[in-house]
């Protein structure tokens, strides 16, 4: 069967969004779904989340993981996913069949990142707290910033300069 590799979008459980299209896939397809680092049952280690690094991945997997025929892999995508399909496609064309994207973010913004982060919890008590409201008023910033001058703010800048502070926002 032709090989097609499901890639979810944004959230803790986010590949369990295709729980209940699998069943109807793996009757004429051999059906791959994978946690991306940093979501799902992956592990929560060091990552530098960028759709270039999980790009490298997908094609890591795909070289490694996927059975060798004649068939190329179909990449399904959702939101986030669609968003670094976008760019595994421009930089690995010819390892695909075929590229479907469903409800595309679209957004390649590191700022929809870090609207990911700002949701997460980090811990129980003041921490926690500290951190979501920080994240809120930066999340606000930024909207009112696109709104004023119609260009992004990437306020992932604030943190992506420090390892120690990516591996302790980002650890879990």
């Amino acid at each position: 069967k032709p090989p097609i590799l499901l890639i979810h979008g944004l959230g803790e459980l986010a590949t369990l969004d295709w729980l209940t299209v699998i069943p109807a896939l793996e009757n004429d397809y051999h059906v791959f779904a994978i946690d991306l680092p940093g979501f799902g049952l992956s592990q929560g280690n060091y990552f530098e989340y960028s759709p270039k690094n999980y790009s490298e991945i997908i094609l890591w997997f795909i070289k490694n993981v996927i059975p060798k025929t004649h068939h190329k892999p179909i990449l399904l995508w959702h939101s986030m996913g669609a968003a670094v399909s976008l760019y595994y496609a421009s930089i690995y064309p010819q390892t695909l069949e075929r590229l479907v994207l469903v409800s595309a973010a679209g957004i390649l913004e590191r700022t929809s990142y870090l609207k990911h982060l700002s949701e997460l919890n980090i811990g129980n008590g003041q921490h926690n707290s500290v951190w979501l409201g920080f994240n809120r008023r930066v999340n606000h910033f930024s909207s009112k910033w696109v709104e004023l001058t119609g260009h992004s703010y990437d306020p992932s800048k604030l943190v992506s300069g420090n390892k120690i502070v990516r591996k302790l926002l980002l650890k879990n």
